[in-house]
């Protein structure tokens, strides 16, 4: 109150008076204004350049794989990839929540278009639409935390973050720009000065969709279901409504999400990479005992309230401990270590701050720069006493996620974004103190007193440039050269080649095959069943353990040992494209293996050469029958 009425001071009476007409708008329309500018940001460089219609990302064209097959009949519940590894196929572990729009837009674009222009308009459409909650969020969270000054600054840095990132490109359609959306929501709702009850509502069931459509944003989630519980401990009474509101959505909207999506058979299995009784079972119970708590303890002392808290956190980790002791550790703890040394440590989301340091080094500011700066801008405003309660909220989530990031880079986008809250009031603050502040006035201030306010504006440009994610990728790059290796592909190699095995054209000898399994290099997995009918025996999912261990196995395998792997596995087609990188990893480690071999051009008497008449480097074998 008293810094709101030190700003009343400095502020000119007449400046509502001079707003312009965008600063009249409600927050609502004005976000919407900066969504729709970031869409065509995000849009306009893809269409022009004439890319592909689905995003470069494995995820994209798998998810594209589910979305056809839901279209094509496969049960709503029935997650299974029947086309991916060994007989049986894998069991996928995304969400049917973010299938359905996807799915429901190809049909709606099927009324005017053909099916592959429908399927096209559907892919492009979708990741669009996710930046207007986004927008939304940051708008009311920065109406929060900065008041109606701090709109133009949180929606700025929005525009820079949507145009810095691929999440949102048309085409992108893995789960992740979704998630992004719900936690701007989620955030602003948890800044509310007025903890009302729809806001914590629209928390709670932004925590419960979260959970439902990823499993890796867990600790985040876990982290603000934390700070809701220690909120209400602290306060009592006043934040009861909301807590209870918050609890109960949680608790409800779990169990919504997994009677919808999760099959009676596998109501018992706890899996610890999606949504499962493992996850349920911890949420809806904390989230039905702190309700109770809200309910019953609010009168109470603040003493009491902590005790019961304590003792709802002790019964949740003793549940976790019964439920699923196994998911409290590292979900890929049972991963092969074959798998972990030649696959995921190739992954570039999966890699460590220190990994990434020692490969990549120019990669590590545009991935935690900014999530850095946004922790310091909330310890500052912690001691100078603005918003703390909003800005400990903001650091503990921030911070979690840094912590995240430091064990593997993909938390890093989430510490990014959430910056952006902080960022945008502290930029805020910046801007006001040194357009209003009485120095600022350069025909009248003293000398002495322009040089202040010339500072205050440099500090305001400055951070304003700081809490941009690309700018501090630009930088790295511009400081350290020319990208490393891993930058451009994880195996040190060319991933032209790689683009340049997976066109249509360059599969469509495969197509041309019998229907069979294929051994192919992983990454090039997704599109041989985007473009083509055949089976294969690998893609990068954890959950394919058994193919990607039999592809691996069969291209270090010495070559008689190596027909016996594919007459194993059933494989009917191999698949080798110099220059992507897994062959030659493969050859690296077994200079005698079938990898290596086929490099070379030593073809064993087992294959046969499938002949193309494309340019693609692309090299495919037919299996001779015994």
């Amino acid at each position: 109150m008293v810094e709101e009425i030190r700003l009343a001071q400095i502020l000119p009476s007449s400046a509502p008076a001079r707003a312009g007409l965008l600063e009249r708008l409600p927050p609502l329309a004005l976000a919407s204004l900066y969504a729709l500018l970031a869409m065509l940001l995000a849009a306009l460089p893809h269409w022009l350049s004439g890319a592909d219609y689905v995003g470069a990302d494995n995820d994209d064209v798998m998810r594209l794989i589910e979305v056809r097959d839901l279209l094509s009949g496969q049960g709503w519940f029935d997650m299974t990839q029947m086309r991916l590894g060994p007989a049986g196929g894998t069991l996928m572990h995304w969400s049917r929540f973010i299938d359905l729009p996807i799915a429901s837009l190809i049909l709606v674009f099927r009324t005017v278009l053909p099916p592959l222009a429908a399927e096209a308009a559907a892919l492009a459409v979708w990741p669009l639409l996710l930046i207007l909650p986004v927008f939304w969020g940051l708008a009311i969270g920065a109406r929060h935390l900065a008041g109606k000054e701090g709109l133009s600054v949180a929606l700025m840095l929005g525009l820079f973050f949507i145009a810095g990132t691929s999440r949102f490109d048309p085409g992108a359609i893995d789960h992740h720009n979704a998630q992004i959306a719900l936690v701007s929501l989620m955030v602003a709702m948890l800044l509310d000065p007025a903890h009302r009850r729809r806001s914590a509502f629209v928390a709670g069931l932004c925590v419960a969709l979260a959970m439902a459509i990823g499993a890796e944003t867990a600790p985040l989630m876990a982290m603000t279901c934390a700070c809701v519980a220690l909120r209400w401990a602290w306060h009592g009474a006043g934040r009861a409504g909301s807590t209870i509101a918050f609890g109960l959505t949680l608790a409800g909207g779990l169990l919504f999400a997994f009677m919808t999506t999760i099959p009676p058979a596998r109501y018992g299995v706890a899996a610890c990479d999606s949504l499962s009784i493992a996850f349920v079972a911890l949420g809806v119970a904390g989230g039905l005992m702190l309700a109770i708590c809200a309910w019953s303890l609010s009168g109470y002392g603040r003493g009491l309230r902590f005790a019961g808290l304590g003792v709802c956190a002790i019964l949740v980790l003793l549940l976790a401990r019964e439920v699923a002791p196994q998911c409290l550790g590292d979900p890929l703890a049972n991963l092969d270590p074959l798998l972990r040394r030649l696959w995921l440590d190739y992954v570039l989301e999966a890699q460590s701050l220190p990994a990434l340091w020692r490969h990549a080094p120019e990669l590590v500011p545009g991935a935690y720069a900014v999530g850095i700066v946004g922790a310091i801008a909330c310890v500052v405003a912690l001691v100078q006493g603005h918003r703390r309660e909003a800005h400990l909220i903001l650091l503990a989530l921030i911070l979690l996620s840094l912590g995240v990031a430091v064990i593997q880079v993909r938390g890093g986008i989430f510490a990014c974004f959430i910056a952006l809250f902080p960022l945008a009031d502290a930029c805020t603050r910046l801007r006001l103190a040194s357009e209003h502040h009485p120095d600022a006035d350069f025909r009248n201030g003293s000398p002495a007193a322009r040089p202040r306010n010339v500072l205050r504006t440099a500090a305001f440009i400055g951070l304003t440039a700081m809490s941009v994610p690309f700018l501090w990728a630009l930088a790295a790059l511009a400081f350290i050269g020319q990208p490393s290796p891993l930058s451009t592909s994880l195996r040190g190699t060319d991933g032209q080649a790689r683009k340049a095995c997976t066109t249509p054209a360059a599969l469509a000898p495969l197509q041309r095959e019998p229907v069979g399994l294929v051994a192919a290099p992983v990454d090039m997995g997704t599109a041989i069943l985007r473009y083509t009918d055949q089976h294969i025996l690998s893609a990068p999912y954890h959950r394919n353990q058994a193919g990607m261990l039999a592809e691996l196995r069969i291209g270090l395998a010495p070559i008689d040992e190596a027909l016996a792997l594919i007459r194993k596995a059933g494989v009917t087609l191999v698949v080798v494209c110099p220059g992507e990188g897994s062959a030659e990893m493969l050859a690296k480690e077994s200079p005698d293996g079938l990898a290596a071999k086929l490099l070379a051009g030593e073809v064993p008497p087992y294959l046969e050469r499938v002949e193309s008449v494309t340019e693609s480097p692309l090299r495919l074998y037919r299996v001779r029958p015994q």
